[in-house]
């Protein structure tokens, strides 16, 4: 991913069963790379562009911030980042 490109990251949840999506939220542009890195346990050399697994304790805190219940047992979340 180009370094200059603006990166714009989601929580989308695919269906567990047929792994399509089925569900897709913006982040929050207040959520840091900083954060984000704390929150997913992942060294501060990690610029969170990759897919990430989205479990419990993630999805707990992510989904108040975008006011969504993300436990949802028929999905599996990702947080996930797009380039501009």
């Amino acid at each position: 991913m180009n370094s200059s490109a603006a990166v714009n990251r989601w929580i989308r949840g695919y269906d567990k069963r047929q792994g399509t999506l089925r569900v897709e939220y913006p982040l929050p542009t207040s959520w840091t790379t900083e954060q984000l890195q704390h929150l997913f346990g992942v060294g501060d050399d990690d610029p969170m562009v990759d897919c990430y697994a989205i479990g419990e304790l993630q999805a707990g805190i992510i989904g108040r911030s975008i006011g969504q219940d993300l436990s949802a047992s028929d999905f599996e979340f990702f947080l996930e980042a797009d380039a501009e």
